[in-house]
């Protein structure tokens, strides 16, 4: 967010916490984030002191219960993108308990389709494998390695040398242009920045 919205912005971990290198000190996980947000009173609370909360989840694992979205169309194939961000949206949304309409305004869904690996892709490719949203860490591993970066791990992808790698990537997205070009190729990261541009411009009205 802070690349797009400028680093004056202070951001507060709820799930999972990070230590000053940014490292998690507890573990994450969509299943965590799910028990996190319907937890009670946990993102009402969070509101008070922040103007916004942000939940990421990747939809890889949105079948699987507690998730439980169905990601089948009527005729039993995946269905469209912009149907399963939907489905997630409502899935988030309608299950975070004791929320007005005017907390409800203020979370912000950052969905993957289906990890958050493919919104990274036209970083390296300038073809079709940009809007892919399978695969995406195989795809994206074969550009690193090509490029002479260490690969990310299909495991543990916050370790020491994975946030190295991820640095190194996200140094080619420095600017809202550059981050605003790379998004329109995945539904989930098109989204997402279109959220964050409608708060650019409250907090510029402001000034």
């Amino acid at each position: 967010m802070g690349r797009y919205l400028g680093t004056e912005h202070d951001t507060n971990e709820i799930q999972p916490k990070t230590n000053a290198e940014g490292t998690q000190i507890v573990l994450g996980g969509w299943d965590r984030v799910i028990t996190t947000f319907e937890f009670e009173n946990t993102i009402k609370v969070a509101l008070v002191e922040n103007d916004y909360v942000l939940i990421q989840i990747d939809t890889d694992q949105a079948q699987t219960n507690p998730f439980s979205v169905n990601v089948l169309d009527e005729n039993g194939q995946y269905c469209k993108p912009e149907v399963l961000h939907q489905r997630v949206s409502e899935r988030i949304l309608n299950h975070i308990p004791n929320l007005d309409e005017g907390e409800r305004e203020r979370i912000i869904l950052a969905i993957c389709i289906s990890e958050i690996e493919c919104w990274l892709l036209p970083i390296y490719y300038n073809d079709n494998k940009r809007c892919k949203t399978t695969g995406c860490i195989t795809l994206l591993n074969q550009k690193l390695s090509s490029n002479k970066i260490i690969p990310l791990p299909n495991g543990n992808k916050n370790s020491a040398g994975a946030q190295k790698t991820y640095n190194t990537i996200l140094k080619n997205l420095k600017k809202p242009k550059e981050i605003e070009e790379c998004a329109q190729y995945n539904y989930g990261f098109y989204n997402f920045i279109e959220q964050l541009k409608g708060i650019k411009t409250i907090l510029e009205n402001e000034e």
